[in-house]
C-alpha cells in the first residue's frame, strides 16, 4: 500500500511540474506575440494616426474661431500644402498617405498592413467640434458626468457663456445621471430660468435621447423641451412625444388652435437613441414661416404657414426640460427616458451644418440608425 502510495505522490509532482512548464510556455508565447515586430509597428501607427486627429480638431477650432465659430467646410476639405498646415507635425513620407474629407482624417495609402491598422481608429472618427455660431444652450450629458460631483448634481451647467444653466427640479437624485445624460421621470424636470435667448423668429433646437415608454395619458403628450407659461397655449414652442409614440413640434403664433400652429407628425422607434432637430425660419417678405424636422440626420417633416412665431419676453415664461404643464386643464406630463444633450441656436442652421452635428451626436451618444 506504502508502495502504491508513493507511486501516486510521484505522478501527482510530475503532472503539476508539466502543467507548470505548459502555463510558463504559454505565457512566453503570449509575450513573444505581443513583442513582435509587427505589433510594435501597429501601436507606432495607431499613436501617429491619434496625433494627426488632435491636430485636425485643433485645426478645425481654429477655422472655427476665425469665422466666428461657423464651419466653412470649403476650408475643411484640404489637399497637397493645406494638409501641411492643418497638421504641421506631418512626417514628410506619410503626405501622400492621408487626405481630409469632410473634417475626418481619411488614410489613403497603398501599405496593406496599415490600412488594416487604420480600420476602427480613422474610420470612426468624426469631428468633435458642435458648431457654436450663435450657439445659446448647450447641455451635454456626458460633460456632465465627467464632471459631476455631491455638491453639483442639481444643476446641469450651460457649455456656452450664456449662463443658461438647468436647474433640476422635483425627486432627481445623483444617481439618475448616466454616464451620458439625466434620466428622466414621473415628477422630474429642468428648469431654464435665464432664458430670453432662447426664443426667436429663427432658431434650431436639438435633442439627442432615449425614450423608455409613452407616458402621457390619452390624447396628452409630454416635452423634451418647451418655452411655456404654464397655462397651455400661446406657448412659445414645443417639441413634444405623442400618447402614439410620434413627435412633433409646436410653434406658438397667438392665434388658432390654443395659440399654437402644429406640426406633422414624425414616427419613432422607442427604447433607441435617437437625435431630433427642427429648424424653424420666419421669411418677412412674405410672412412665411417653415419648420423642418429632422430625425436621425434625415429630413423627415417639412410645413410652412403664414405668420411668425410667437415671441414673448415674460418673467412668467420657462424653458423647461421633460415637463409640460398646462393650468388651463389642470394637468402635467413628464417625460420618461434619458436626455442626453439639448442645443440651441438662435437662427437657422443650414442642412449642412445639420449633418455635420449629427455625425457629432451619432459618435458620440453611440445613436443607432
Amino acid at each position: 500500500m506504502k508502495r502504491n502510495a508513493g507511486i501516486t505522490l510521484i505522478i501527482l509532482v510530475f503532472t503539476i511540474v508539466l502543467m507548470l512548464i505548459l502555463v510558463g510556455a504559454i505565457i512566453l508565447s503570449l509575450d513573444d506575440n505581443i513583442n513582435t515586430p509587427d505589433h510594435a509597428r501597429e501601436v507606432a501607427f495607431k499613436e501617429q494616426v491619434r496625433n494627426y486627429q488632435e491636430q485636425l480638431q485643433d485645426y478645425i477650432g481654429m477655422i472655427q474661431a476665425e469665422n466666428s465659430g461657423r464651419l466653412d467646410m470649403s476650408k475643411i476639405n484640404l489637399s497637397g500644402m493645406e494638409l501641411n498646415e492643418a497638421l504641421p507635425g506631418i512626417k514628410e513620407e506619410d503626405k501622400t498617405k492621408y487626405e481630409v474629407e469632410e473634417g475626418k482624417l481619411v488614410y489613403v495609402g497603398e501599405d496593406e498592413e496599415e490600412i488594416e491598422f487604420a480600420k476602427g481608429i480613422i474610420e470612426v472618427t468624426t469631428p468633435s467640434v458642435y458648431i457654436q455660431d450663435r450657439l445659446q444652450l448647450d447641455l451635454d450629458g456626458i460633460k456632465k458626468y465627467q464632471n459631476l460631483t455631491d455638491d453639483n448634481y442639481m444643476t446641469w451647467e450651460d457649455g456656452t457663456k450664456n449662463n443658461n444653466d438647468g436647474l433640476l427640479q422635483g425627486s432627481f437624485a445623483k444617481t439618475n445621471w448616466t454616464e451620458n445624460g439625466l434620466k428622466f421621470g414621473q415628477g422630474k424636470w429642468v428648469d431654464v430660468e435665464n432664458d430670453t435667448n432662447l426664443m426667436g423668429e429663427n432658431m434650431t433646437i436639438s435633442v439627442v435621447f432615449t425614450a423608455n415608454s409613452l407616458v402621457p395619458s390619452a390624447n396628452y403628450y409630454s416635452c423634451f423641451v418647451t418655452r411655456n407659461n404654464g397655462w397651455g397655449y400661446n406657448d412659445n414652442y414645443n417639441l413634444n412625444l405623442r400618447y402614439d409614440g410620434k413627435l412633433r413640434y409646436r410653434v406658438g403664433t397667438g392665434t388658432g388652435d390654443n395659440g399654437f400652429y402644429v406640426s406633422g407628425n414624425t414616427t419613432i422607434t422607442l427604447n433607441k437613441t435617437h437625435s431630433y432637430m427642427t429648424r424653424m425660419q420666419y421669411n418677412s417678405e412674405n410672412n412665411q414661416t417653415t419648420v423642418k424636422i429632422y430625425l436621425d440626420g434625415n429630413l423627415e417633416n417639412k410645413y410652412s404657414f403664414t405668420g411668425k412665431p410667437l415671441v414673448k419676453d415674460d418673467d412668467n415664461f420657462h424653458t423647461n426640460l421633460g415637463e409640460y404643464v398646462s393650468g388651463s386643464q389642470g394637468f402635467a406630463q413628464y417625460l420618461d427616458g434619458t436626455i442626453h444633450s439639448v442645443r440651441i441656436y438662435d437662427r437657422a442652421l443650414s442642412d449642412e451644418e445639420i449633418e455635420y452635428n449629427y455625425k457629432i451626436d451619432k459618435q458620440r451618444f453611440n445613436i443607432e440608425e
